[in-house]
Formats: structure tokens, C-alpha cells, sequence
């Protein structure tokens, strides 16, 4: 393990986050706001950062570095992007929680009213959103010259398992998924200005969208607009974040086949419509009066949840129990490898039952030999096995950490939604933890606990485990 690599690299990281907090502070000068609050933070990843290159050296990433690298990253940003927080007044682990939730993208709130706070703030906690959607890591690949060991990096922080040949140089990859971020983002600034937010509104809730993230500027979130067009657009943009971003490169260079019939998008269009018919149908017996509403609440949060975004126009707490099932299940499904979406994945589902259904014909067929092929390309037995290993390690987190808030005298819904909504990077769960409540009430082992599970899911699991093995520090 080259641990002066890492510090190198790591003092690197410090610098980035430095520069990225001059927006905020900008934004906080410009509406006469305490600009020592992101002053402060900028001097302070400065100074980590001169002492981490001093300590370090330059090298290449091997595997160990560059999964060591990721955590550590996520870590560090995580606790220097704390800072802006605490400046203002929160204690340390509200600060702390509400830092993590923003780059991992989960949009879990210990903040009872957003609407009070400063203007920087606010946009502070967007922008870690967008941050962390598409990876710390790879936006510095994008931006910075390599640090060496692109691929290790880029692998160690990417979502979802890769079962496509890799066919352009990991840079290139990279600043290939920065510029449809950002295109993307840009496009939906656009249009949500002239459906009527602000500026400021705009840039807020599109650097939540396209992350999938869910942060709002307001109390409310989109609910609060009470705007067709509004929640039309959002719903819009959510859906095509959670689609993988090289995909969506491949559409707008005209290959629509490759979209159309991509194994991952086909199932991913077809939970929408299944989970939404089902929503709507339970909501217009149960709920709602008209047809319409029915339909346009249970899209809008169908799609909110698979995309992991957390975004609300209705208070689906009080909805009928089916309903709130469904969303459930659809906590532990997502959108698409190569997103800025979170949970398990539809790829995963998909070669786990690939894989089911084989076997079960080995059982019929004992000497069946059969690869497990999506589309064109066939999957290794390797990949398949790390696919069950990650389900099964999700899972077993997913029961620990239910536990661990339930012995905090925690209800099992609002246990089992909070862990399920901030592994899978949603946001809002049931009970206690609805869109229309915070996390604010929760004990501070709760929150701990919460924030690994934050951070357990946006890296998936695996890099943070090997971090606490021994054996993954030796030579």
C-alpha cells in the first residue's frame, strides 16, 4: 500500500474542494451574507491540504490506492464540507449528516426549515448534490491532468457493475459524462426558469435533479410550486438521470437502436409503467377523487423514487398501504448502472435472475452448459458471482442497520424506510421520516448510523469494507 500516494493525491482533493467552495462564498458576498462561513472552510482544506502534500508523493494508483483514495475522498469532503455548517450553527453530526446526504446524493434533512437559511448555505448543499452525483473522482479526471491509475479510480467510484468492453480511454469516458452533466443540467436550469422559478430556484432544483439528490430550497419541494409544468419538467429530468449517461451520449449522437433496445432501459421502462398503473389504480379507489391526480402523483413519485432523486408533490405517507408497499419495494431497485441514481440496480436484478432462471433449468437439465448473456454481451462468472455478493451484503446492512435504530426505540416502519431510503440515496421514507417531517428527531447513534449507511451506499459497500480488513493494508 503506497500510503504517501494517497496523501499526495488526497492534498490534491483539498485543493479542488477549496476552489469549489468559492461559488457559495460568491454567492453569499453577492446577497450580503456571512462569506466567513466558506472563508473559513477554504482556509482550512488549503492548509489540510499543503500538510497532505508535504506528507505525500507522487505515484501510480494501484487497485488498493485506488479504492483507499475513493473512501478517504468521500470522507474528507464529506467532513471539510461540514464546515459551512457548523460555521452557521448546527453541531456537528446535524452538520455532518446533512453534508453526507448532499454528497451522496440521498437528500435526507436534519433541517426543519430550509426556507431560513442563507442564501450560500442553500446553494451549498445543491451543490454537493451535484458534486457527488456524477463522483467526486471522475469530475477531477474530467477536469484535472491524471494523477495515474485513471481506471482503478474511475472503477472504485463508479456505480454499477461494467458488463460492456471498455472502448475509449478512461479520460475520455470521463469528460464524456461531464459534458452530458452538464449539458444536461443546463438544459433544465433553462426550462425551469421560464416555467416560472427564480434563478436561484432554478439552479437549486436542477443541481438536485440531474444528481438525483432532492435537496429543495423550499419546505415544500416541488410541491410548493404548485405547477404542472414545473413538476413535468422535473419528472422529466429525473427519469433521464437515471439512465445510464453513456447511453444517453450514444442517443444524442443518433444511435436511438442501442437506447430503444437496451436490456437495462427496457426493464427500467417497465417498472415505471407496472408501479404506476398499480399506484394509481390503489390511489383512485382509495385516495384521490379524479383519474388525473391519481396518475400524475403516482408517476411523479414512482419515478422520484426508482431515480433515487427524493423529490415530493405529495405526501405519499399518508397514502394507502398498497401504495406505500410498492414505493417501498421500489427503494431497493433504482435506475440504471452508469447514473447518478442509487440503490441496487436494475443490471443487478437482471443478472440475478438471468442466473435464477438458469439454474433452475440445470436442475432439469443437469449437463446444460449456458453462458448468461444481456443483449449482445456476455456476462462473466465472475461478475455474476460479485453481483450475488452485493445483494446479499446490502441486504445484510440494510437488516444490521434497521436493527441498530430499532433498539433506539425507533418504529420498525420508520427504521426500515430511513435505512432503506438512505442506502438507496432517496431521502424521505414513512412514519416519522415522511416527505413532509426531517430527520431532526433522531437520537445521534440513529444518525451515525444513517451516515454509514449513506456512505455504505453510494460507494457500494465493497471499497468501504475492505478499508476495515487488515489484510487490505498489507504488502
Amino acid at each position: 500500500m503506497k500510503l504517501r500516494v494517497i496523501l499526495r493525491a488526497l492534498g490534491l482533493m483539498c485543493f479542488f474542494l477549496a476552489v469549489i467552495l468559492v461559488i457559495p462564498l460568491l454567492i453569499s458576498y453577492y446577497n450580503n451574507e456571512n462569506v466567513g462561513l466558506f472563508g473559513y472552510s477554504i482556509a482550512t482544506s488549503i492548509f489540510i491540504g499543503i500538510l497532505l502534500m508535504i506528507s505525500g508523493e507522487k505515484g501510480e494508483f494501484g487497485l488498493k490506492e485506488a479504492t483507499a483514495f475513493v473512501v478517504f475522498t468521500w470522507i474528507l469532503f464529506s467532513i471539510l464540507g461540514s464546515l459551512p455548517l457548523m460555521m452557521y450553527g448546527f453541531n456537528p453530526i446535524d452538520s455532518l449528516f446533512e453534508t453526507v446526504s448532499g454528497f451522496t446524493t440521498t437528500g435526507a434533512s436534519v433541517i426543519d426549515d430550509v426556507e431560513s437559511l442563507p442564501f450560500g448555505i442553500l446553494f451549498w448543499r445543491s451543490l454537493t448534490h451535484w458534486l457527488g452525483g456524477l463522483g467526486i473522482i471522475i469530475l477531477v479526471i474530467a477536469i484535472l491532468p491524471s494523477m495515474g491509475g485513471g481506471m482503478q479510480l474511475f472503477r472504485a467510484e463508479s456505480t454499477g457493475p461494467l458488463i460492456e468492453k471498455e472502448t475509449t480511454k478512461t479520460k475520455n469516458t470521463a469528460i464524456i459524462l461531464l459534458g452530458v452533466y452538464i449539458l444536461i443540467t443546463l438544459t433544465e436550469i433553462i426550462l425551469l426558469k421560464l416555467a416560472g422559478m427564480t434563478l436561484f430556484d432554478s439552479f437549486v432544483h436542477s443541481l438536485g435533479t440531474v444528481a438525483t439528490g432532492g435537496f429543495s430550497s423550499k419546505n415544500a419541494s416541488i410541491g410548493n410550486y404548485d405547477s404542472l409544468l414545473i413538476e413535468g419538467i422535473i419528472m422529466a429530468f429525473m427519469f433521464i438521470a437515471s439512465i445510464n449517461f453513456l447511453l444517453l451520449f450514444g442517443l444524442f449522437r443518433g444511435d436511438i437502436k442501442k437506447f430503444l433496445f437496451n436490456r437495462e432501459m427496457q426493464l427500467h421502462l417497465g417498472i415505471i409503467v407496472l408501479a404506476t398503473s398499480l399506484i394509481t389504480i390503489n390511489l383512485n379507489i382509495n385516495a384521490f377523487t379524479g383519474l388525473w391526480d391519481s396518475i400524475r402523483v403516482s408517476l411523479f413519485h414512482v419515478i422520484d423514487i426508482l431515480s433515487t432523486t427524493g423529490f415530493s408533490i405529495s405526501d405519499f405517507n399518508k397514502w394507502p398501504a398498497f401504495s406505500k408497499f410498492v414505493l417501498f419495494i421500489l427503494m431497493f431497485i433504482g435506475g440504471c448502472a452508469g447514473s447518478t441514481s442509487g440503490s441496487i440496480k436494475n443490471i443487478r436484478w437482471i443478472i440475478l435472475f438471468k442466473y435464477l432462471k438458469r439454474e433452475l433449468k440445470r436442475m432439469v437439465y443437469p449437463s446444460m452448459v449456458q453462458k448468461i448473456s444481456i443483449g449482445k454481451n456476455v456476462i462473466d462468472e465472475e461478475i455474476i458471482k460479485k453481483v450475488f455478493i452485493f445483494v446479499f451484503m446490502y441486504m445484510m446492512l440494510f437488516v444490521s442497520f434497521v436493527l441498530v435504530l430499532s433498539y433506539q426505540n425507533i418504529d420498525n416502519i420508520t427504521a426500515a424506510s430511513a435505512v432503506a431510503t438512505t442506502m438507496g440515496g432517496i431521502g424521505p421514507g414513512f412514519n416519522l421520516v415522511g416527505p413532509s417531517t426531517t430527520y431532526s428527531f433522531l437520537p445521534v447513534i440513529s444518525k451515525i448510523t444513517l451516515i454509514f449507511a449513506m456512505i455504505f451506499g453510494r460507494l457500494e459497500i465493497f471499497g468501504v469494507l475492505l478499508i476495515f480488513m487488515p489484510s487490505f493494508w498489507k504488502k
